[in-house]
């Protein structure tokens, strides 16, 4: 369920593939120390996530404003239906 959400959000937010990969990868760390993932945290963990990430590599990384309307949307809707 993250892993789709980054997905979407790498799509939405016209991140690059290494963004979504440096995500994904701080993702592993995380599971690695038994963070305790479940439905309530997973959106905000893969917000952070990505935000972080995007902070690396972005020239301009997304406002924390757009990532939280990310967060309090459908993100499982077509990207479509975003714009």
């Amino acid at each position: 369920k993250i892993i789709d959400w980054l997905i979407r959000a790498q799509l939405l937010l016209k991140m690059s593939r290494v963004t979504f990969f440096l995500a994904i990868s701080m993702l592993d760390r995380l599971i690695l120390r038994h963070y305790p993932l479940n439905d309530e945290t997973h959106e905000l963990v893969a917000g952070s996530l990505i935000m972080t990430a995007a902070k690396f590599n972005e020239v301009n990384p997304p406002s924390p404003r757009k990532l939280n309307q990310l967060l309090t949307c459908d993100l499982y809707r077509a990207p479509e239906e975003f714009v």
